[in-house]
C-alpha cells in the first residue's frame, strides 16, 4: 500500500517536478504513461509529452554537452516521499552554454531498497555510456533533460568503428521544414545539425497568444512605463520555435484614453534575445505591476 501511494504521488507531482514539455494538445505528441498503467487507469492520470524538432531541444537547453557517465545515486527528498536518481556526467565537449567539467542530471524515479519508482520517459542511463545531452536548469544547480528523454542522445560505436547516436523516435526533425536526421546518425553529423539550427534566427509567428505577468515597471514619463515579465506557460508556436515558461519579455505600456496599450518588443530564449511585435491592452485604472495578460504577436 505505502509503494502504491508511493507511486501515485510520484505520477500527480510529475509534471511539477518538470513544468515544461508536457500538454494536452494533440498535434505531434508521443503519449507516455507515467507509472505503472495499472496504477494510472485508476488515477486517470495519463499526459502526453510534445515530440519536439531538434531546433527546440537546441533552443530550449541551457547547456549541451557531450560528456560520459562516471556515477549515479537514488536518494529520497528530505521529506522522504519523493525517490530521485542522479547523475554525474564529465563533460567532454561542449556545444552551448558555459557548464562546469562535470554536470549533474536530476530525474524522478528510481530505486532504494525495496522502493522501486519508474517514471517511463526518463532516461536509462547506462554506467560509462557516453552521450550527447540538451540540458535546462534544474533545483540546486543540477539539470534536467530537456523534453525528458528526448534530451539524451546515447554514443555507441557503428559496425565500422565510426561513432553514431541511437534516437529515441526513430528520426528527428530539424525544424519547420520537412528534414530530418535519423536514425543512427554520425557524431559528426548530430554536432553539424545542432551547429547549423543553432545559426538560425529564431522567429515568432504572428498570432502567437503569450500569457505573461508584469514583474517590474520603470517610469518613461507622463503616461508612459517600462515594462518587464515573464512568460507563464510553455509554449511550441511552430514546428522550429519553443518558448520556455519562465522567459523574459520586455516592452512599453503607454496610457491612451482610459486604457493602457502595451507594446511587447523583445522576448529571451535561454539568453538569446528574439525581437517581437506584440500587443496587450489593460484598463487604465489597474495597476500593471503583477498583472498577468495575454500578448498576442502581430
Amino acid at each position: 500500500m505505502k509503494l502504491r501511494k508511493l507511486v501515485l504521488r510520484e505520477a500527480r507531482l510529475l509534471r511539477h517536478s518538470f513544468p515544461m514539455w508536457f500538454t494536452s494538445r494533440r498535434p505531434r505528441v508521443a503519449t507516455l504513461t507515467l507509472c505503472a498503467a495499472f496504477l494510472l487507469s485508476s488515477a486517470g492520470d495519463a499526459t502526453t509529452l510534445v515530440h519536439m524538432s531538434l531546433a527546440q531541444l537546441a533552443q530550449a537547453a541551457t547547456v549541451i554537452v557531450r560528456g560520459k557517465v562516471t556515477s549515479q545515486v537514488t536518494r529520497w527528498n528530505a521529506q522522504h516521499t519523493r525517490i530521485f536518481t542522479f547523475t554525474t556526467v564529465s563533460v567532454e565537449e561542449t556545444l552551448k552554454g558555459h557548464p562546469s567539467s562535470t554536470v549533474v542530471i536530476q530525474q524522478p524515479g528510481g530505486t532504494i531498497g525495496h522502493f522501486h519508482v519508474l517514471v517511463p520517459g526518463t532516461v536509462h542511463f547506462r554506467p560509462t555510456g557516453q552521450y550527447v545531452l540538451f540540458l535546462e536548469p534544474g533545483p540546486k544547480g543540477r539539470y534536467l533533460p530537456v523534453g525528458m528523454a528526448q534530451g539524451a542522445y546515447r554514443v555507441f560505436s557503428g559496425k565500422t568503428g565510426v561513432a553514431r547516436l541511437g534516437l529515441p523516435f526513430g528520426t528527428l526533425p530539424l525544424g519547420e521544414k520537412s528534414q530530418q536526421i535519423g536514425p543512427t546518425p554520425t557524431l559528426g553529423e548530430f554536432d553539424a545539425a545542432i551547429t547549423r539550427v543553432l545559426s538560425q534566427p529564431i522567429s515568432i509567428p504572428p498570432g502567437t497568444m503569450i500569457p505573461v505577468v508584469i514583474d517590474r515597471t520603470s517610469f518613461r514619463g507622463v503616461g508612459r512605463f517600462g515594462i518587464e515579465g515573464h512568460t507563464l506557460l510553455d509554449l511550441f508556436p511552430s514546428h522550429g520555435v519553443v518558448i520556455p515558461a519562465g522567459s523574459r519579455i520586455e516592452g512599453l505600456a503607454q496610457r491612451v484614453g482610459q486604457q493602457w496599450q502595451i507594446f511587447w518588443n523583445e522576448v529571451t530564449i535561454r539568453g538569446e534575445s528574439v525581437r517581437i511585435q506584440a500587443t496587450s491592452e489593460q484598463p487604465a485604472n489597474t495597476q500593471l505591476l503583477g498583472r498577468s495578460m495575454i500578448a498576442q504577436v502581430r
